[in-house]
């Protein structure tokens, strides 16, 4: 009976979060648009989620020929993925690890990996970066959404200080982000970024949304008056994709021998 309630718990708590995250669901679908137009044929995708994912059901249809994984740190969002869009676990691998530095699959086995929305809860980026690029085969795809900086840049206008966006210290600017996959050794790093404008009709609706969405730490909030009749705030989305280098082959003499079509820019 302790077991169902704790499970029934965590499920109310992703329903409470699926009904204010339209704007992440729409970051999600502008993300999957992005990898369309990339000319790839997975045979295994790897869906890396943090909390409700907007990802793996859209990308099982996009490419229904591939083996299926999803990973995430959290059984219960795996439970609840299944559930809500129920999804065959028979079909579609799924995988819980401790850290997303460390997803228990071999070496060079995935040739797509998604992260939507995964980087500014993420504390270690370079070992995220490191073990996507141990995890994907040579040629292999990259391609995940963030936040950048300038998110929530409008709460000053409404909240005296002191408030706290949670994920502060995550948020990287597009071009720090590309210079950490290059360190880790991916080629061509494609980034992009777009702001997006949420509107509230009050107050109270924005805090609401904002820290059940886990961008803004639960507090005391202060708020400033008089405020407008509506609010707003912005999301700086980032939106960034990049490929495992084709595998190098080392001649006897040490010299190291590249295909062309590695020279040779990706459209």
């Amino acid at each position: 009976m302790f077991l169902n309630l704790f499970r029934n718990k965590h499920e109310i708590a992703y329903k409470t979060y699926d009904k204010h995250a339209v704007v992440f669901q729409e970051i999600s679908k502008r993300l999957l648009e992005r990898l369309a137009i990339i000319k790839i044929q997975p045979q295994t995708t790897l869906d890396l989620i943090m909390g409700v994912s907007y990802t793996s059901l859209a990308l099982s249809k996009q490419y229904p020929d591939a083996q299926m994984i999803v990973a995430s740190d959290d059984q219960f969002a795996l439970n609840y993925l299944q559930k809500k869009q129920r999804l065959r676990f028979n079909k579609i691998q799924p995988i819980v690890c401790t850290t997303f530095a460390e997803v228990a699959l071999p070496d060079g086995s995935v040739d797509l990996i998604v992260a939507n929305l995964l980087l500014p809860w993420c504390e270690n980026l370079v070992g995220l970066f490191t073990e996507v690029k141990r995890l994907l085969k040579p040629g292999g795809l990259f391609i995940f959404s963030s936040l950048g900086p300038d998110t929530l840049k409008e709460l000053t206008r409404y909240l005296q200080q002191p408030f706290e966006v949670s994920i502060k210290d995550t948020l990287l600017d597009m071009h720090l982000i590309g210079d950490e996959l290059m360190q880790v050794g991916f080629s061509e790093p494609v980034m992009e970024m777009e702001m997006l404008q949420v509107n509230y009709t009050n107050l109270d609706k924005l805090l609401e949304e904002l820290t059940v969405l886990k961008l803004l730490s639960s507090a005391d909030f202060r708020p400033i008056t008089p405020l407008a009749n509506e609010l707003n705030t912005s999301l700086e989305v980032i939106y960034g994709h990049a490929w495992q280098p084709k595998q190098r082959v080392k001649s006897d003499t040490g010299e190291v021998y590249i295909s062309i079509d590695q020279i040779i820019k990706r459209g």
